[in-house]
């Protein structure tokens, strides 16, 4: 465990630094968090709060804000895995825990997935604490696990709604085997229920408050094509199974094919199979049947959903890996682990360094926030010398990733929205940004004639949009004021 102990640091190390050299803006999710997470409200118009505020407090560290914000990307991917290798190790023994470690540490979800701290990073922790304390709690009938497993629920949802992904393919579990079900006629899943409810409530009451915008959010439906919807299931799927035959592959050179596909076969098989087996089932394999099931309601599955369900899939093949053990290779484990972490490695040094010499517009990593921000005070300089007091992005994917690298840059705290609508930001008062007056930020030109806030934008100017590598194609960002109101 020493070694693997070491492991750990040294990645979280290496992939907590090594983006201070090569990347030089907040990555889109990042920055977004950045716009409503200073005011920390109890709710936000899109993800529940917790992301958001962890975002704000990198911000507070000043010179380090950059080192803070992958460092708590590194924290709760690493830590998700840790956690469930921790489970593991209670479960099924110190191999089978190590095994699960290294497939985590062998994944992109603890090397350049991190750098974008989202939601679905946040959550990892809390999925591996859901899964396990909810085998412990369903399985041992104990009340402290029952009480761990209502607390990391509710944790878990101040982080993302969809770690009801998992809750609910083990709650159907749960009230399908009649052991687990008697346990409805005591009081300990219903005092997990309570402390759910009770970690819940502040920020189940902010959202009624707004209206359940969060809720719409979560729960939106697009009316896309079918081509369009159905390659966005097809890309999700293309991932999953990626991540399974990568997973398989170490866990393969472990413990060798042949005992592994019996291990399988027999955890599968009604006569030989365990309730472990079909509780890793649930875990593992329901959620990915959900956001499988979610084209059939207009939704669009993203690929990066899939980030803590790779959790559910380590712990599945530690698992099954641990029963079909003849011969434990942690040499081999080590060096198919370690080939994988180098892959990573070099396949993003050479994507961050080369990608924007070979063609298309600059993306999100290689803005130059810094020049950016220099850009907007320049321009917002033209109008007033003071501070920026708000800023407003054009509606779209670069504007807000402008506005949140721009807000996150500055050495004091402005008020950033994403457009003009009181909707999108319940934290600010918009008769305030008539008195004050604010920065306008658009990747690209303005649309002609634009009003925002019910007042004439008056154009500063466009320029190249700063980067730090050369790029075949440029893009302009374009600031314009809001004056005050006289």
């Amino acid at each position: 465990m020493f070694w693997l102990v070491v492991a750990a640091l040294a990645n979280m190390a290496l992939w907590t630094v090594m983006p201070l050299f090569v990347e030089s803006s907040l990555r889109l999710d990042a920055a977004e968090g950045q716009i409503g997470g200073p005011f920390w409200l109890l709710s936000y118009p899109k993800h529940p709060p917790f992301w958001e505020w962890l975002i704000a407090l990198s911000k507070l560290t000043g010179p380090l804000r950059y080192f803070t914000v992958y460092l708590i990307g590194q924290t709760f991917a690493v830590g998700g895995f840790a956690l469930a290798a921790w489970g593991m190790a209670k479960e099924n023994g110190r191999e089978a825990a190590t095994i699960a470690f290294v497939l985590g540490l062998a994944s992109p979800f603890t090397t350049y997935v991190p750098i974008q701290v989202n939601p679905n990073i946040i959550l990892m922790p809390f999925w591996a604490i859901t899964l396990w304390t909810g085998y412990w709690a369903f399985e041992r009938a104990s009340l402290k696990a029952w009480i761990v497993f209502g607390l990391a629920v509710g944790l878990g949802i101040w982080a993302k709604y969809s770690i009801l992904h998992l809750v609910l393919p083990i709650g159907l579990l749960f009230l399908s085997v009649p052991a687990y079900r008697r346990q409805l006629l005591t009081p300990r899943p219903w005092i997990a229920a309570l402390v759910t409810i009770a970690v819940v409530t502040p920020h189940a009451v902010s959202v009624w408050l707004r209206d359940g915008d969060s809720l719409h959010y979560a729960m939106r439906t697009f009316e896309t094509s079918s081509v369009e919807k159905w390659g966005l299931f097809g890309n999700f799927l293309m991932n999953v199974g990626i991540l399974q035959a990568v997973m398989a592959g170490i866990v393969a050179v472990t413990v060798g094919w042949r005992p592994l596909l019996a291990s399988i076969r027999r955890g599968f098989s009604f006569d030989q199979s365990t309730r472990l087996d079909w509780y890793l089932h649930a875990a593992s394999f329901g959620p990915v049947i959900i956001v499988l099931a979610s084209p059939l309601f207009d939704a669009r599955p993203r690929a990066l959903w899939v980030t803590p369900f790779v959790i559910g899939f380590a712990i599945w093949w530690g698992h099954f890996a641990m029963r079909a053990r003849e011969v434990f290779n942690s040499h081999r484990l080590a060096q198919f682990g370690g080939f994988w972490a180098a892959v990573f490695v070099a396949t993003y040094l050479l994507v961050r360094l080369l990608g924007p010499l070979v063609g298309g517009h600059a993306s999100y990593p290689e803005l130059d926030s810094r020049k950016l921000t220099k850009l907007a005070e320049d321009a917002w300089r033209t109008y007033d010398s003071g501070p920026i007091p708000y800023i407003i992005g054009i509606p779209n994917q670069g504007g807000r990733h402008a506005i949140g690298s721009i807000a996150f840059d500055l050495p004091y705290r402005v008020a950033a929205i994403e457009d003009g609508s009181p909707a999108s930001a319940p934290w600010v008062d918009f008769n305030d940004i008539k008195k004050k007056g604010a920065l306008v930020v658009a990747i690209g030109e303005f649309p002609a004639n634009l009003q925002l806030v019910d007042t004439p934008v008056r154009l500063v100017g466009s320029f190249v949009r700063p980067t730090t590598r050369g790029t075949t194609k440029t893009r302009l960002v374009s600031f314009g004021i809001i004056p005050r109101s006289e």
